[in-house]
C-alpha cells in the first residue's frame, strides 16, 4: 500500500511540504494561537478538567494531519461534541475521566465500523435542514450553558444545558452585589469588537509595515490577548484571597501522556450505557468534519477522501482515548483560520499541536490565573455565529416539509435532548422522502413543435396525439410508488377518450425493483385486457439489463421503443391532426 493511500497527509507535507513550509509555519502558528484558548473554553464547555481539552489538540490533531486527506481541516476539540459530552458527563458523576476517554474509544471504533461495513452512508440520514436546525439550537444551548461562567450566575448550570427563567432575577442580583457580571459582558464584548473591527482595522493598518503574515497574526489574537489580559487583572489587582473570579485552576505540564489505566475500570453497564452517545457524537463528528473539508477543498479544486476522512478521524479519536482526551472534530472556525492564514499540506497542523504542546510546557502555571468569564466569553463569540434562522425562512418558501423538519428538530432538541432532537429531525425527514415516494409525479406529455422533445403539456405548448396518451414518470420504481403509479396510469386511462394507445417514458427511471417489474407487468395486461396496448420508451441501460435477466422483456405484452418518438412514428401510420395546448 502506498503511503498516498495510508498516509495522504504525511505524503503530502513530503512532497508538498518544501515548496510550502514558510506558509504552513505560519499558518500553523496562527492556528494554534486560536486552538489554545479554544482547547480550554470547550473543555470548560464539557465540565471537565483543561487538561483534557488541551490534550484534545496535540497528539489526535498530530495524528489525523499524517493519516487525513484534507489539507487545510483543523481536528481538536469542538463545541458541539463538547456539549453532547456534557450532556453524558451529567448522568455519570465522579467517573468524567473514565467515560470521556470511553467515549473517544467507541467513537472511534464506531467509525472503523462504519467503514468496515461500508456504511458510510448511513451519514446521508442527517439532511441539510436536519444539521441546520440541530446547530443553531446546540449553539443556544452553549450560550445558555455559559451564561453561569461569564455572568457569575448560580440560577443556570451549566452540566445541564439550557434556559433558566431565574436568569434574569440572578443576573440583577449579581450586578447589585458586585460579582463578575460587568467583567463578562465587558470581555465579550471586547473580543467580539476584536474579532469584528479592531482586529480586520490592526491588519489594514499594519499590513505595508509587519507584511500581510504579520498583519493576519495580529488579526487573530484577540482570544489569547483576552485571556492574557484577565490573567494580569486577576493577578495583578485582585490575587486569589480576594477575587470573586472563578478561575481555570492549573495544569499540569504531564497532561500529556498515554494512560490505558482507564480501561480496567469500565464496566459492562458503563461501556453499554454509553455507547449510544458515543455513535451520535462519532456520526456528528464525522458529518460536521466532512463538511467542513469538502467545502474547503473546493476553493482550491482538491479532492477529498470519504474512507480516508473516516479512517483518519477515528484513528485522532481513538489517539483521543488514549491520552484522556475528548472525542474530536473538525472545527469549522479553525478550519477556515487555518485556511486563511495560507496552509497549504498539513504541516501546518503539525506545527499547530507542537505550539499547543510547547504553550501547555512552557506556560502551563500561568492558566490558574486565567478567569472562567474568559473563557466562557471566548466560547459565546465563537458560537453566535451559528446562531441564524435564515435557513427556515428560506425553507419556508421554497419547500414546507423540509421547513417541519428545521423545526421539529429544532423543538426536539429543547424538548427531548441533543442526540433524541437529532434522531428526530432524521427520521422524520427519512418519512417525508419516503411518503414523496409514495405519491410519484407523472407528467403527460405532448410533442415540442419543429423538435423530437417530448415536454409536461402543463408547462409547454406542445402537440398532442389523438389515441394515444404519453406519460413521464419521473422516480425510480420500487414497491413504495409502483401502486401509485398504477393507479394514476389507470385514472388517466379512464380519463382519456378514445384512447388506443399508453407510452410510459423510463428516461427518469434510474432503478426497478422486482415489485416495480410485475407492477408494469399487471398494467400491461390489464390494459391489453380492456383493448389498450401499453408500451415502455426510453428505458436507461441499468434498467434495461435488469429486465433481460429477470425475463421482463420477454414476458412483457407491450413493446419497449428506443425513444418517444420511434414509439410515436411506430404507432401512427400517417401524421394525426396535433391539438395545440398553451402551457398553465
Amino acid at each position: 500500500m502506498s503511503l498516498n493511500v495510508f498516509a495522504p497527509g504525511l505524503s503530502a507535507i513530503i512532497t508538498d511540504g518544501r515548496a510550502h513550509r514558510l506558509a504552513d509555519v505560519v499558518a500553523g502558528v496562527i492556528t494554534g494561537l486560536v486552538l489554545v484558548p479554544q482547547a480550554l473554553a470547550f473543555a470548560q464547555l464539557a465540565g471537565v478538567p483543561p487538561e483534557v481539552g488541551l490534550a484534545a489538540s496535540m497528539l489526535p490533531m498530530l495524528v489525523y494531519a499524517l493519516l487525513g486527506s484534507s489539507r487545510t481541516l483543523s481536528v481538536g476539540p469542538v463545541s458541539v461534541a463538547a456539549l453532547m459530552l456534557a450532556e453524558v458527563l451529567t448522568r455519570f458523576p465522579g467517573q468524567h475521566l473514565v467515560v470521556v476517554s470511553l467515549l473517544a474509544a467507541q467513537a472511534a471504533l464506531f467509525l472503523v465500523l462504519l467503514v468496515g461495513l461500508r456504511l458510510e452512508i448511513v451519514t446521508r440520514v442527517f439532511s441539510q435542514p436536519v444539521l441546520s436546525a440541530f446547530t443553531v439550537a446546540a449553539a443556544l444551548l452553549i450560550v445558555s450553558s455559559q451564561l453561569k461562567p461569564l455572568l457569575g450566575l448560580s440560577g443556570i448550570e451549566s452540566k445541564s444545558p439550557g434556559f433558566e427563567l431565574t436568569a434574569v432575577s440572578e443576573a440583577l442580583s449579581a450586578l447589585l452585589n458586585g460579582s463578575t457580571l460587568v467583567e463578562g459582558i465587558i470581555a465579550a464584548v471586547m473580543l467580539f469588537s476584536y474579532g469584528q473591527f479592531v482586529g480586520p482595522w490592526l491588519q489594514q493598518l499594519t499590513r505595508s509595515r509587519v507584511g500581510e503574515t504579520g498583519a493576519l497574526l495580529l488579526s487573530r489574537m484577540g482570544p489569547l490577548l483576552l485571556l492574557a489580559l484577565s490573567a494580569v487583572l486577576f493577578t495583578v489587582y485582585f490575587g486569589k484571597s480576594t477575587s470573586t473570579w472563578s478561575v481555570v485552576g492549573a495544569v499540569p505540564a504531564s497532561a500529556l501522556k498515554i494512560d490505558t489505566s482507564w480501561i480496567a475500570l469500565v464496566s459492562p453497564d458503563l461501556f453499554w450505557a454509553v455507547l449510544p452517545n458515543a455513535m451520535m457524537i462519532a456520526l456528528v463528528s464525522y458529518v460536521e468534519s466532512f463538511a467542513v473539508a469538502q467545502s474547503l477543498a473546493q476553493k482550491r479544486r482538491e479532492s477529498i477522501n470519504v474512507r480516508q476522512e473516516i479512517l483518519a478521524l477515528s484513528a485522532a479519536n481513538g489517539v483521543a482515548a488514549l491520552c484522556g482526551a475528548m472525542p474530536v472534530a473538525g472545527g469549522f472556525s479553525r478550519s477556515m483560520v487555518n485556511f486563511s492564514a495560507g496552509a497549504r499540506t498539513q504541516l501546518s497542523s503539525v506545527v499547530a499541536a507542537g505550539l499547543s504542546f510547547f504553550i501547555l510546557l512552557l506556560a502551563g502555571g500561568v492558566f490558574k490565573s486565567i478567569p472562567k468569564f474568559s473563557l466562557a466569553a471566548i466560547i459565546i463569540v465563537a458560537v453566535i455565529p451559528l446562531i441564524s434562522f435564515v435557513e427556515p425562512l428560506r425553507l419556508w418558501r421554497s419547500d414546507r416539509s423540509e421547513a417541519y423538519v428545521w423545526i421539529s428538530t429544532f423543538i426536539g432538541v429543547f424538548a427531548l435532548g441533543l442526540e433524541q432532537g437529532l434522531l428526530l429531525g432524521a427520521a422524520l425527514g427519512v418519512l417525508i422522502y419516503l411518503s414523496g415516494s409514495l405519491s410519484p409525479h407523472i407528467a403527460v406529455m405532448g410533442k415540442v413543435p419543429g423538435s423530437e422533445h417530448y415536454r409536461n403539456i402543463l408547462r409547454h405548448e406542445v402537440a398532442t396525439f389523438p389515441g394515444i396518451l404519453l406519460l413521464r414518470f419521473d422516480d425510480s420504481l420500487s414497491f413504495l410508488n409502483a401502486p401509485g403509479l398504477k393507479t394514476s396510469i389507470l385514472e388517466l386511462v379512464e380519463s382519456t377518450p378514445d384512447l388506443r394507445h399508453v407510452v410510459l417514458s423510463g428516461a427518469a427511471i434510474n432503478h426497478v425493483d422486482s415489485s416495480g417489474a410485475l407492477t408494469l407487468q399487471e398494467i400491461a395486461e390489464d390494459l391489453k385486457e380492456a383493448g389498450l396496448g401499453f408500451h415502455l420508451a426510453e428505458i436507461k441501460g441499468p434498467v434495461s439489463d435488469y429486465f433481460d435477466k429477470t425475463g421482463f422483456t420477454l414476458k412483457f405484452p407491450g413493446r419497449i421503443f428506443l425513444s418517444v418518438e420511434l414509439a410515436v412514428a411506430h404507432l401512427v401510420n400517417s401524421l394525426p391532426q396535433v391539438e395545440w395546448l398553451s402551457a398553465s
